[in-house]
């Protein structure tokens, strides 16, 4: 009962409270107006950290990052040694993009535009026994840590005198990605007042649980794990309290049926299931039929 008149309180003084939530928030998110998301890498692990200093020293002595090479296969070029000339215009292409270390392909090797190491016996292998070329396109590691999906598109923008296919595990993670977020619903079909009534108590219960459990990640020495542990508290505790109790109710409560808006080609199906429910509704609360019949004879 206390979630449904705290709804009721809510529904009287909708707007201080919204607004109040909403200026909380945006003062909670301010620091993180300049913030640029990207993988966890060797620097999550403390200073000591062996691996950490091995990738330290690698990163300053040996910029390429020759395992996250850019893959390009150009499959529709039956035979490359006819089609030198275009493979070394492409390569010194996507060579001069920026971020990229140097370009390997039939042709040779390149760097800035110009022609480093001249094609010899071990550039046989970027040609296929059945047709069909291919070209490694190694980054700086800085490059592919910074901004990954930028480079992968830029690579995919140069243009090729033949068909290309870009993939490598930097441009693989970036696909898997947004295939991902495609396909994430979003959907508003419960009412305020039933929502919090049924799921307050629950949702308040396993917000503590939550906030409590990723607190103790915050006394790792792992700098990711701490910032799991202190983001996903402050979270968690944010959601339950300020969003769930305060903001989702008071915005709902504003756009009034704009809550149950819907595309005109399902509306038909979501008339048909309010009025479903409404006759179970009527159908619980009706009065049961009085019993007819005979009554006991007397002995």
């Amino acid at each position: 009962m206390y979630f449904v008149s705290f709804f009721g309180w809510m529904e009287r003084r909708r707007r201080a409270p919204g607004g109040t939530a909403t200026i909380i928030l945006l003062l909670l998110g301010s620091p993180i107006a300049g913030l640029q998301f990207g993988l966890p890498d060797h620097r999550v692990l403390p200073a000591h950290a062996t691996s950490r200093m091995v990738e330290d020293q690698k990163l300053a002595g040996f910029p390429a990052e020759e395992t996250d090479a850019i893959q390009v296969v150009a499959p529709t070029v039956q035979n490359p040694s006819s089609a030198t000339g275009d493979i070394t215009d492409y390569a010194a292409k996507l060579s001069r993009i920026p971020g990229i270390v140097q370009v390997d392909s039939f042709a040779g090797s390149y760097a800035e535009g110009r022609l480093i190491t001249p094609p010899n016996g071990t550039y046989a292998r970027f040609a296929g026994a059945d047709g069909g070329t291919f070209l490694t396109v190694i980054p700086y590691a800085a490059s592919i840590n910074a901004d990954a999906p930028k480079l992968v598109g830029e690579v995919r923008a140069t243009d090729a005198p033949f068909d290309v296919m870009v993939g490598g595990s930097p441009a693989d993670l970036i696909d898997f990605r947004e295939a991902l977020l495609g396909k994430i619903p979003v959907d508003l079909e419960e009412s305020v007042a039933n929502g919090i009534q049924k799921s307050g108590l629950l949702v308040t219960t396993a917000a503590a649980i939550l906030a409590f459990t990723f607190a103790a990640y915050a006394a790792g020495e792992v700098v990711f794990l701490k910032m799991l542990g202190v983001g996903m508290t402050l979270a968690v505790l944010v959601d339950a309290t300020l969003i769930r109790s305060v903001l989702v109710p008071a915005l709902m409560k504003l756009a009034g049926h704009a809550n149950w808006w819907a595309p005109p080609a399902l509306r038909p199906r979501s008339a048909a299931s309010m009025s479903a429910t409404a006759f179970r509704r009527a159908d619980r609360h009706r009065e049961p039929p009085a019993r007819t019949g005979q009554g006991r004879r007397p002995s």
